[in-house]
């Protein structure tokens, strides 16, 4: 099963010059949560932005890169495909759920691909951006989806932020 996983904030927006523009710690969590033991799917821009491998996952990323494809041959936990063609036959043999985690393109890239959505609406009024082709939009057009779960997480601390956690499937033909 391939699912989205993401968070954006009022104006669809996922990241801003490679960073994610806001840091809650409740969302970090909650990605933690599903995608660990699970393969993770990003571009270059959506890998280089962390720190290192994230733990208990494998790392799959779609990049032309050689420094990268050097680097996944000193450790198994980070595969390299340059063709989407490649990436999505890999996607279709596997049999537990995949995580797609970014950049916008390859989520618009796979979109006909997605069974579940996990979706953080990110409300935090004073973020501002400017909104053009590179501000990391993802227009997401999936038919029908059924919310199979939804929670609201309110951070004290900062009273002004909040998020909603949606987790979505694609509906199944009659």
């Amino acid at each position: 099963m391939i699912s989205f996983i993401w968070a954006e904030d009022k104006k669809h927006h996922i990241g801003y010059k490679g960073k994610l523009p806001w840091h809650l710690p409740a969302d970090l969590a909650f990605f933690k949560k599903q995608t660990i033991g699970h393969p993770i799917v990003m571009g270059r821009k959506t890998f280089a932005s962390f720190p290192g491998l994230l733990p208990k996952r494998q790392h799959i990323v779609l990049t032309h890169s050689e420094e990268l494809k050097k680097e996944a041959k000193a450790t198994e936990r980070l595969t390299i495909f340059s063709d989407l063609s490649e990436l999505k036959a890999w996607l279709s043999q596997q049999s537990e759920e995949v995580f797609v985690i970014g950049g916008a393109s390859l989520f618009n890239s796979l979109q006909e691909e997605v069974e579940r959505l996990y979706v953080t609406k990110i409300h935090i009024p004073s973020i501002s951006m400017n909104v053009n082709k590179k501000a990391g939009m993802f227009c997401y057009d999936i038919p029908v989806l059924i919310i199979t779960s939804r929670s609201i997480v309110l951070d004290l601390k900062a009273k002004s932020r909040s998020s909603m956690f949606l987790q979505c499937m694609k509906a199944k033909a009659d």
